[in-house]
């Protein structure tokens, strides 16, 4: 017998003979609960659980009594549905990770499709004629939909309304994040393993869930973050739990020894993936030493590293300011002294959110490659740097990404896959970055087959460097653009991070207000200056990861200086 298969009969055995707690089975419910609270909160949630009531023949009511029926469910009834059902009638299956040979196919000789643009079919018109009704622009109002509370010097709470259910949501991001120590990844996973002083980690992850709630543990370029979510008439006692893990965590150095093995199977896997590599060397090129894949633990540091030095980096992060996001039924100011009773954090610490990474500017074209010869899809970046932040831009911005990268809609799909079939994949557009004074940056992604890369770069480049003018395109951008905003508001759970990110970049008001009021009274002339501006005639990167074979480096020439990379020089092992 399988030692997993013996594991899993071991715990079925659990279940037919009620060797469990009932403090499990709470915790358990809680969780079932929360799901499905959660689910209802969005429109694809309701419209899944809608779709599968109907497959079964049930009602909305059978849907909203579910709740109860978790309620309801008893030791013996798990009992019984164990004895019934898992039996010894079973079959077992066994799963290995292999490598298998893939096949590379070349390229089908015809020609790009032709198509009248100017012409609309009869399915179009029938389709454009069906009545709709209108609905009501909603934008965030940053002064009545988010209470902001001062917590400290820079030091915020950011508290949202829960319309919907008694499910709260509490993040409390420390303003540290990877781009200052890298070694924060390694950290936040580790605290899956961490618990405090005095109590296992299972013991202190049950505890919490038999109070309703979850912790997770998240590092990311400018934040630290604890998440936390549950029942909210629970929460002053799960924060005083929390209190207690937060100041004194406790990691065993054996626990680094298990994430290390983690860390080796994803990273042999990683090799495969192309959208990672492409992003590596385009890093590389834009943030130099500091590129977040170039600065990440190497499996060799968390081999030979320690739980005490990794600690060490979660004192630095406790002795930064806090962001704390909530979402439920408190008020910011009866939050706010919870959590100054609760939690024992410098709130008056400073901020480290204007040590983060900023872009070099591309100040010619370049053209760096990295071969894989195993890839069956060579993966292509086109890169250009741009000015600052503006709210005059923004407008003129999501006008061109509509018409330039707007799905199928847009120019470059149309262009590199609907029209010639020269790639997989293809997403481009114009984006700016989170701080006021950095700068934006114009990007376009192929994932083609490798004897498609030099038509396809070809074509991309083209289309970059002279977007072709179909004015005529210009009332459906607008109208994709009015009705994207329509649907595009933020779910209440995400509206504090939101408006705290718009807050970074400077912004007073939601851009979206602005941008709406702007569009009836721009043109496509507006768009052609906003594209020759901020992209056209802009020096380029252009990146191209995988097999390299079938690439004709002679022709990159023509676009810039070719320099071949090895992967060491983009992405720490």
């Amino acid at each position: 017998m399988y030692k997993r298969q013996r594991l899993v009969l071991e715990q079925i055995k659990r279940l037919k003979t009620g060797d469990f707690s009932e403090e499990f089975l709470q915790s358990v419910k809680n969780e079932m609960y929360k799901d499905f609270q959660r689910q209802v909160e969005n429109l694809e949630g309701r419209g899944y659980l809608l779709s599968n009531a109907f497959r079964k023949g049930k009602t909305w009511e059978d849907i909203a009594s579910y709740p109860s029926e978790i309620k309801a469910v008893t030791k013996e009834k798990i009992m019984e549905l164990a004895t019934a059902y898992l039996g010894d009638n079973y079959f077992v299956m066994q799963s290995r990770t292999g490598f298998p040979k893939k096949q590379k196919l070349d390229k089908p000789k015809f020609k790009p499709v032709t198509v009248d643009q100017s012409q609309e079919s009869e399915y179009a018109k029938m389709f454009n004629a069906i009545p709709t009704d209108e609905i009501k622009n909603k934008f965030i109002d940053f002064q009545n939909d988010v209470a902001i509370v001062s917590l400290g010097k820079e030091s915020r709470l950011y508290a949202v309304n829960n319309p919907i259910n008694d499910i709260y949501s509490l993040q409390i991001r420390f303003h540290r994040g990877t781009s200052i120590d890298p070694q924060l990844e390694l950290l936040a996973e580790l605290f899956d393993y961490a618990h405090p002083k005095g109590q296992s980690a299972n013991a202190f992850r049950e505890e919490l869930s038999l109070l309703g709630s979850l912790l997770n543990v998240e590092a990311g370029g400018s934040y630290f973050t604890l998440d936390l979510s549950g029942l909210e008439d629970k929460l002053a006692t799960v924060l005083e739990k929390l209190n207690g893990f937060i100041q004194a965590p406790i990691i065993e150095d054996d626990k680094l020894k298990i994430l290390a093995n983690t860390y080796k199977t994803n990273r042999k896997v990683e090799k495969e993936d192309g959208l990672l590599h492409g992003r590596a060397m385009v890093q590389s090129r834009l943030y130099g030493e500091k590129a977040p894949l170039l600065n990440r633990p190497s499996l060799k540091s968390i081999k030979n590293g320690s739980a005490d030095q990794l600690m060490e980096g979660f004192s630095a992060v406790k002795n930064t300011a806090v962001s704390i996001h909530f979402t439920g039924k408190s008020s910011a100011d009866d939050l706010s002294n919870l959590l100054k009773k609760q939690l024992s954090l410098n709130w008056d610490a400073p901020s480290q959110l204007d040590q983060h990474l900023t872009m070099l500017p591309i100040e010619k074209n370049e053209v760096i490659l990295l071969n894989n010869k195993k890839m069956v899809q060579n993966t292509v970046f086109f890169i250009r740097t741009a000015s600052p932040f503006e709210l005059p831009h923004y407008p003129r911005m999501q006008l061109f990404n509509t018409y330039y990268g707007g799905g199928f809609s847009g120019l470059l799909t149309q262009e590199i896959r609907e029209y010639r079939s020269l790639a997989y994949a293809s997403s481009g557009g114009y984006d700016f970055t989170g701080y006021p004074e950095t700068i934006n940056y114009f990007y376009t992604v192929l994932g083609c087959q490798a004897d498609k890369t030099d038509e396809a770069v070809a074509v991309a480049y083209e289309l970059i460097q002279n977007m072709p003018d179909k004015r005529k395109r210009m009332e459906m951008v607008k109208n994709n653009l009015k009705l994207k905003q329509q649907s595009t508001y933020p779910d209440f759970r995400d509206l504090s991070s939101v408006v705290e990110a718009y807050m970074i970049k400077g912004l007073k008001e939601d851009p979206n207000r602005y941008a709406q009021a702007q569009y009836d009274q721009l043109d496509f002339d507006d768009l052609l200056s906003f594209y020759q501006k901020e992209i056209q005639n802009r020096p380029t990167l252009l990146a191209i990861y995988g097999d390299l074979s079938k690439v004709d480096k002679a022709a990159l020439e023509k676009i810039g200086p070719v320099k071949e990379l090895e992967r060491k020089d983009v992405i720490v092992p």
